[in-house]
């Protein structure tokens, strides 16, 4: 798009702006912070204490055992000339080690960077405002973790197979087998939702956007918005014990949502209810963002900002507790 002067930063960089032609490329003038890091804003007591969830900390550990214990498994497999159970290992080995890096942004709790992708004065629906998108990285890999799943799964069902023709001759064991087949099929049709979902959207990416009239959300072909007007509040909260930030409608009024899919039709009735905002999916600290909004939404005079670069300036300067 060529180059043109930005006012924050003085100087000359390429658009849309990102967070390496913003803190990388350009020296900011002033008492800001260092390129790589931010101030860190107030904890909300709502979020309880600064530190990983419980529950996903032992998900994490527990995918990090299987991804040792699979490895000896597959070459025990191997050195044994059993590919049924050498590939098994190795669908085991591919879903822990997804599974771990899925986890890792999901774990850290506090950012002191800007999130690698948010872009001001981008267009957004008649008007022009900052949009922070949706982390790339999170999405493809849990699109290997899904293909993974596939893959193990099915492996798991052709060996199931294999034992009720080895032991046709032993009820029980064939019982069982019966009923691993099934619970298979079973979660291979949970996992072709999502997997369909993603497939079917993976050229949309989704974002969060502020503009001067409001906050727009897109989540594949699904799109919510509410008016600044329309804002009864701006909360802190938790969901599946990730950290995030409800934007929740007045009184009378419900979220603007303009339906993509069947699976979102289907959830029209909680999608009405709020804009909701993991912090981690967009790789900002939760309360950066939780500030940010709550700023914009007590303070219309300053609006105009969100139609301009003033707001990564504002953003740097950690000027959103007033």
């Amino acid at each position: 798009m060529g180059w043109r002067r930005n006012r924050i930063v003085g100087c000359r960089t390429t658009f849309p702006l990102t967070r390496t032609s913003i803190q990388r490329r350009c020296a900011l003038p002033g008492k800001r912070p260092k390129a790589s890091e931010l101030p860190l804003l107030p904890w909300a007591a709502e979020w309880g204490k600064q530190r990983p969830r419980g529950n996903l900390v032992f998900a994490f550990i527990f995918a990090a055992l299987l991804f040792i214990l699979s490895i000896p498994f597959s070459a025990d497999a191997a050195s044994q000339g059993n590919t049924g159970r050498t590939v098994f290992g190795v669908a085991i080995f591919l879903v822990a080690l997804s599974s771990m890096i899925v986890a890792v942004p999901v774990l850290r709790v506090r950012r002191k960077r800007l999130p690698r992708d948010i872009e001001p004065f981008m267009p957004v629906d008649n008007s022009s405002g900052v949009k922070i998108y949706y982390l790339r990285s999170w999405r493809r890999t849990l699109i290997l973790w899904l293909i993974a799943g596939v893959g193990l799964l099915t492996i798991r069902t052709w060996l199931f197979f294999k034992q009720i023709s080895d032991d046709s001759g032993d009820t029980v064991r064939s019982g069982l087998s019966i009923g691993g087949i099934v619970i298979a099929v079973a979660a291979l049709g949970m996992i072709s939702v999502p997997g369909w979902y993603l497939y079917s959207y993976r050229n949309r990416r989704g974002f969060i956007a502020f503009t001067v009239d409001g906050v727009v959300q897109r989540l594949g072909s699904t799109v919510k918005r509410l008016p600044w007007t329309e804002v009864a509040g701006v909360r802190p909260g938790m969901l599946n014990n990730v950290y995030v930030i409800d934007i929740v409608p007045a009184p009378r009024h419900e979220v603007h949502v303009e339906l993509g899919s069947w699976l979102d039709r289907m959830q029209r009735g909680s999608l009405v209810k709020s804009i909701q905002v993991p912090a981690w999916v967009i790789g900002m600290d939760p309360p950066l963002f939780l500030y940010l909004t709550h700023y914009y939404w007590q303070h219309p005079e300053s609006r105009h900002e969100l139609a301009s670069d003033a707001v990564i300036d504002r953003i740097l300067r950690a000027d959103l507790l007033n």
